[in-house]
């Protein structure tokens, strides 16, 4: 009989078929509302006039990509910047040229799990995952990286602002990795840049050749349906790059919708604006309200940067349960972390009621 010879790889999360619930809070989806134009693009990018054809590199095409450079601070006319069917697709083109027999990779974990499930697709000598405890400051995080680079990656993949710790590591130590390490390619995925304090890492595509940063509209911008990212990297890398890149996988809808979001931008930054006060509720309520009370079923949290806070629980699937009995659907991480249960920001309507809920929880599992 014949045999596939493939080795099975861990399986990326499968979002939960639920037609019920009454809030989805388990991956990176932004519940603030985005601008209404967003709605006249989807009505309106095709016809049957033009549905036949696949996407051309039109003016706004090209448009996109003076705005993506605008965005990021890249003053150049050279090709940096590849658009991409969602920033999932930009970490497969940068698999798909690096990835190699002899290619030791790192990677500080916990993290986005996709690009690792990514690389095992392809051959690869070693991926070495670096524990990080959550309760580290991002200085510490830097030195803890920083010590393990000594042993020779040939890639480093960085999750900046990481998921789902949260933490940050400054531009200085993104720079300082690339001097010190430059026969490393550092991936430096800023997906959820714009909730920190930090500027991007774009500007370092002209001075160093072993970064590339992918960055997306699914997070801040609040646009997932649409699939579309981006990556920017050095015109060297682009030129390798360019051919595993299919350009006909960017939609003509994408585009329209990525230009409506930087045509409408200060619309998103007054969501910011908003989501910046659902934090600082959060953190008031946990301190306050649970972690300070009685019971320790929950006995910590997470609250740094990105679009998440995450919960530390002595049982993540019964808290889970809970959840799911009232109609809210919340990520457990407890491969990840040991106690933990990841949850999406929300608007604050509804973030009160999940922080009642999680008070309703501490003090009923008290009785």
């Amino acid at each position: 009989m014949f045999k596939y010879n493939i080795v099975p790889i861990e399986t990326s999360y499968k979002i939960p078929y639920s037609p019920e619930y009454k809030y989805k809070l388990d991956i990176g989806e932004n519940l603030f509302p985005v601008h209404p134009s967003i709605n006249n693009v989807l009505q309106f990018c095709y016809d049957n006039t033009n549905v036949n054809y696949y996407n051309n590199k039109d003016e706004n095409f090209d448009r996109l990509i003076c705005e993506i450079k605008r965005y990021n601070s890249i003053i150049n006319d050279e090709e940096t910047v590849i658009i991409t069917n969602g920033s999932d697709n930009a970490l497969r083109i940068i698999c798909m040229l690096f990835c190699t027999p002899s290619s030791k990779i790192l990677i500080p974990t916990p993290t986005y799990p996709n690009f690792e499930a990514c690389l095992k697709t392809y051959r690869y000598k070693e991926i070495v995952n670096l524990d990080i405890n959550y309760k580290l400051d991002n200085h510490t995080i830097y030195d803890v990286i920083n010590e393990e680079l000594k042993k020779q990656y040939d890639m480093c993949y960085l999750v900046n602002p990481n998921m789902p710790i949260g933490y940050t590591l400054s531009n200085e130590h993104i720079e300082t990795f690339l001097t010190t390490y430059p026969n490393t390619v550092f991936i430096v995925d800023e997906a959820y840049l714009e909730y920190s304090e930090y500027k991007t890492n774009a500007n370092l595509i002209m001075k160093y050749n072993n970064i590339i940063v992918v960055r997306t509209f699914s997070k801040f911008f609040g646009i997932p349906a649409v699939r579309i990212g981006y990556l920017m990297a050095p015109p060297k890398i682009i030129q390798l790059l360019d051919p595993y890149y299919n350009q006909k996988d960017v939609t003509k809808i994408a585009i329209n919708c990525a230009l409506s979001v930087f045509d409408y931008i200060d619309h998103y930054h007054n969501n910011m604006v908003e989501f910046n006060k659902v934090k600082v509720y959060i953190k008031d309520y946990f301190d306050n309200n649970i972690i300070n009370s009685g019971n320790k079923q929950i006995f910590d949290y997470i609250l740094r940067d990105g679009m998440y806070f995450t919960v530390m629980c002595n049982d993540p699937y019964e808290l889970k349960d809970y959840f799911d009995k009232h109609g809210i659907i919340i990520r457990n991480k407890n491969a990840d972390i040991k106690g933990a249960l990841r949850v999406t920001i929300p608007p604050m309507d509804i973030c009160i009621e999940v922080m009642q809920l999680l008070y309703d929880y501490q003090h009923i599992m008290a009785l």
